[in-house]
């Protein structure tokens, strides 16, 4: 995990160095947290199967305020992954989370 640029500029000047035919890099999006005081929540999910994420289709009110907006992945909910949950798991644990609810959105590339 590089940090800077100045690390990144190291690594790749000690790749050429080393003359590696290739040098494999990707970037990691910051994460958005976003805190809902009440019910309706006000956005919309749809698990994009192929991703294996929860993909925001449309939000409004203040989930729109608080920057919930279409192609963020939900990943988190009052701290807990949301990974490898089915659309059932995930509406259930929306309909029992308490409030204030804390979201976790990863941006899309």
């Amino acid at each position: 995990l590089v940090r800077n640029t100045k690390r990144l500029v190291k690594r790749i000047t000690k790749a050429k160095k080393r003359a590696l035919p290739a040098v494999v890099m990707g970037i990691s999006l910051p994460s958005v947290a976003v805190t809902l005081k009440e019910r309706p929540f006000r956005f919309s999910v749809e698990l994009d199967e192929q991703l294996g994420l929860f993909v925001v289709q449309d939000s409004a009110g203040m989930a729109l305020a608080k920057g919930v907006k279409p192609g963020l992945a939900l990943t988190g909910l009052n701290g807990e992954n949301l990974f490898s949950m089915t659309e059932a798991e995930l509406e259930e644990k929306l309909q029992q989370a308490s409030l204030p609810a804390r979201f976790t959105f990863l941006q899309m590339p």
